[in-house]
């Protein structure tokens, strides 16, 4: 059956942009084999990455380029990702970020999911650049990642400062 399923998700997607994912939703229970990599930055960059696949964060350095650490993805941290995956809709980011209206801004961030869960693979893309309550709702929770799980860790704090700016 998961076959016939990816063989009509297939169908759909040839000649489709990402965000023509809408319908698609995850599991209701987290599959043993979620697992994701999720880069984001000010766009056109996505030099941060969330690497859960190989246990490493990217931290974009700005003019110094950037540095990779080892990181230790709990199993708690994976499933608040999926339950936050879920109840923030990501396969509907994409449409979302299309359907966006005022306000638009520059800079922006832009983001860059692959996601494998219950054996199917996934490649999504969005940005931020206009503003809509799903589009916020997804920027508030990057920013709890942020400062309850990345910033503190040990892993974050060894890598070196970002070198520049963006004005």
């Amino acid at each position: 059956m998961k076959g016939i399923w990816f063989l009509l998700l297939l169908v759909g997607l040839v000649g489709c942009s990402d965000s023509k994912l809408s319908g698609v939703s995850l599991p209701e229970e987290q599959p043993e084999d979620f697992n994701f990599r999720l880069a984001y930055g000010v766009s056109p960059q996505t030099f941060n990455e969330i690497n859960t696949i190989d246990g490493t964060y990217t931290k974009d350095l700005v003019t110094a380029g950037t540095e990779t650490a080892s990181f230790l993805w709990t199993e708690e941290e994976v499933a608040f990702f999926y339950q936050q995956f879920k109840q923030l809709d990501i396969f509907d980011l994409p449409r979302q970020s299309e359907k966006a209206s005022s306000p638009c801004s520059v800079p922006y961030q832009s983001y860059e999911l692959y996601l494998v869960a219950d054996e199917e693979e996934y490649t999504l893309s969005w940005d931020s650049s206009c503003s809509n309550k799903a589009l916020e709702e997804w920027e508030a929770f990057m920013h709890a990642v942020g400062d309850d799980i990345i910033y503190p860790s040990e892993a974050y704090q060894s890598l070196p400062e970002a070198v520049g700016g963006y004005d």
